[in-house]
């Protein structure tokens, strides 16, 4: 049995209003939204956008002068990275380990506070799919306005995501019955009581904040509400590796402690 012949005609194609990442010789990325009529400028070579549309994912251009481009659709981490940003995102490498923890999948109910710039929420809704539902409880008008923006240029149709508009989740949660409770807020511990009340057996709680004193007044409140177990704490350094023909070194930088992590799984009432 023999593959099946990629042609051109198979192959998905750049258009109108895609986020891409163009790559210079020297192996730089550039993050670029493509407009019909627009044009992007890489340190005097004029690219224009009208000779990208249309074209295959992974073409190559060349600018004005003559100098060689690669073009490609941008992933997750690349719109994470390079999109509009509010406030400070949480980094890729925090988002699939908060994806893989707390085991979402395609049809969860989840609940998730604050919205920021939409990165966390971007993950969120391309783990549990278009059958899951999503619902982001955010006070800041402006991030909410950002956030839809990047949201729509990573995700395109978001129906089954609602943002419960200068809602202070603090004062309660809503929903009933919930698979899942993601937080990123300053203080998640005010948030516990709530999601005790909402979060069904079984299902399960993660939390991210920047600083240990904020994981410790977390997990100190986490005990004090109780209905939860299976509690772990952690943190992800990324470190590449620069690989080449004629060596193998680990890189100069890292992206290194971003926050920490918290999970924990919600039991039974024990009359239940």
């Amino acid at each position: 049995m023999t593959d099946p012949e990629i042609t051109p005609e198979s192959f998905p194609l750049l258009r109108d209003g895609q986020p891409v990442v163009i790559i210079d010789e020297r192996r730089q990325s550039h993050y670029v939204v493509l407009k019909a009529g627009g044009g992007t400028n890489f340190k005097g070579n004029q690219i224009a956008h009208d000779d990208l549309i249309g074209r295959p994912d992974g073409c190559t251009v060349h600018s004005h002068k003559g100098k060689r481009f690669e073009v490609l659709s941008a992933t997750y981490e690349d719109h994470a990275l390079g999109m509009p940003r509010h406030a400070a995102i949480v980094y890729p490498k925090d988002t699939a380990a908060i994806a893989l923890h707390a085991d979402l999948k395609p049809g969860l109910t989840v609940v998730e506070a604050g919205l920021g710039s939409g990165a966390l929420s971007i993950a969120l809704l391309r783990a549990i799919g278009p059958t899951g539902k999503l619902y982001t409880y955010e006070k800041i008008p402006d991030a909410i306005v950002r956030a839809k923006k990047n949201i729509a240029l990573a995700m395109g149709d978001t129906s089954n995501h609602t943002i419960h508009e200068e809602a202070d989740i603090y004062e309660g949660i809503r929903e009933r019955s919930v698979d899942r409770v993601v937080l990123d807020v300053p203080e998640p511990w005010q948030v516990l009581p709530h999601a005790k009340e909402v979060v069904r057996p079984g299902g399960g709680i993660a939390i991210f904040v920047p600083t240990a004193l904020q994981m410790h007044e977390t997990v100190q409140e986490l005990y004090r509400v109780g209905g939860f177990i299976e509690f772990k704490a952690m943190e992800i350094l990324e470190r590449r590796w620069k690989v080449s023909a004629r060596s193998v070194r680990p890189e100069n930088q890292m992206i290194a402690h971003t926050g920490f992590l918290m999970f924990a799984r919600r039991t039974a009432p024990r009359d239940a």
